[in-house]
């Protein structure tokens, strides 16, 4: 089912270990440019501007071959969109094809043909079938293809946003079960995505999709809370359910959201501790910002510039402290020196501050050719001499 080679996938992963090892000096830089230079990889573009790059490249790619062609095969359907879009479904599925078998991974080139192709595909399946689940459902099946074939992180995730979509979409439209249960529907569908995530990680086949399972862990993560937040549930209500709030009215099952909007990156927080996981903390952080923001939008009890001016000193403690606390730890949770960190932009900043800082207090008079002597209170140059 993979397209590429699976040897220069392998290839692939130790290099970018051997990078990840220099990164953090356990090997030295000549050491892991001779494993580059052994290991046969595939083209691929670790700097994400110039795979930015790429991608806009390739986007100009496929709309010009799509442009070259329509200006043939359009008088032979009959201005028939529905056909042509298929047909432009199988350009990019043509070009990703033709990009693997030349060994681009990764690369930019690649990842157009691949998103085009998915765009390509659901747009012709709403056009021919004029149905929005359809399209949603053809989301979920080419995302998964692209995913696993091209190993294309980023499918997988277009997999998991059509899941979502589909299913939200069918039960607001279609009625499959009551519509105030929709967010409970939602949390249990992001506990289904992050078990199924949980275990193909612990399965050795599927070592080339860990960045894939970490997005689809990411997601779960993100849906669980969005689909609880009292903000969310509180406008979609509105918006879908026309649930009039007043000031003695709210939604339904109201408290349990307030509680819950608080509760999940509380718990969110207490589990990356536990486990190290640092995606996971970050998320709890944002999660806990999003959640005061949906208070504050509802309920705001000080004005901005105090509350912000609070939160930042109980901030300000609560880092004092903590680096106070566990400066001296040597395991478990510390704030010692991590070896996966980048330092070059800490050493740079250190550097700049440094020389800005490092006034040079004594200034030299400076000295002219000209002599000048003698003459006491005559003026320069009394006894004759200059």
């Amino acid at each position: 089912m993979i397209v590429y080679n699976k040897s220069d996938l392998e290839n692939y992963i130790l290099n970018q270990e051997a990078k990840s090892l220099q990164k953090m000096k356990f090997i030295s830089k000549e050491k892991q440019l001779q494993i580059s230079k052994i290991l046969e990889t595939l083209k691929t573009s670790d700097n994400w501007f110039i795979r930015l790059g790429f991608l806009l490249l390739g986007f100009f790619l496929y709309s010009s071959i799509i442009g070259s062609l329509s200006f043939f095969i359009l008088p032979l359907f009959n201005d028939n969109f529905k056909i042509i879009v298929f047909i432009y479904f199988i350009i990019g599925i043509v070009g990703a094809e033709i990009l693997a078998t030349q060994n681009y991974f990764k690369h930019g080139l690649d990842d157009a043909f691949i998103i085009g192709m998915q765009i390509a595909l659901c747009s012709a399946v709403g056009i021919a079938t004029e149905n929005v689940v359809f399209s949603f459902i053809a989301m979920v099946f080419i995302g998964l293809f692209c995913g696993i074939r091209y190993i294309h992180s980023i499918s997988i995730l277009s997999a998991c946003f059509g899941v979502v979509l589909s299913v939200f979409y069918a039960v607001v439209e279609y009625h499959l079960f009551d519509a105030l249960f929709l967010p409970f529907f939602g949390l249990l569908l992001a506990v289904v995505l992050f078990l199924m995530a949980r275990k193909f990680s612990n399965k050795e086949e599927f070592i080339y999709y860990q960045n894939a399972i970490q997005l689809v862990k990411i997601f779960s993560y993100l849906l669980a809370y969005f689909s609880l937040n009292y903000y969310v549930v509180r406008e979609l209500s509105q918006e879908l359910l026309h649930i009039v709030v007043t000031k003695n009215k709210d939604i339904p099952f109201a408290y349990v959201f307030y509680v819950l909007t608080f509760l999940i990156p509380v718990l969110y927080c207490c589990f990356s501790l536990k486990n190290k996981n640092r995606i996971l903390f970050y998320i709890s952080i944002l999660t806990f910002g999003f959640s005061l923001f949906t208070i504050r939008y509802y309920y705001a009890i000080l004005p901005i510039e105090i509350a912000l001016t609070i939160g930042g000193i109980v901030l300000f403690l609560i880092a004092y402290f903590a680096i106070k606390y566990l400066k001296n730890e040597e395991t478990g949770i510390t704030f010692q020196e991590d070896r996966n960190a980048e330092k070059s932009v800490f050493l740079d900043a250190q550097v700049l501050i440094i020389n800005s800082q490092n006034v040079n207090a004594t200034s030299q008079i400076p000295q002219s050719d000209m002599k000048f002597g003698g003459g006491g209170f005559s003026g320069g140059g009394a006894n004759g001499d200059f």
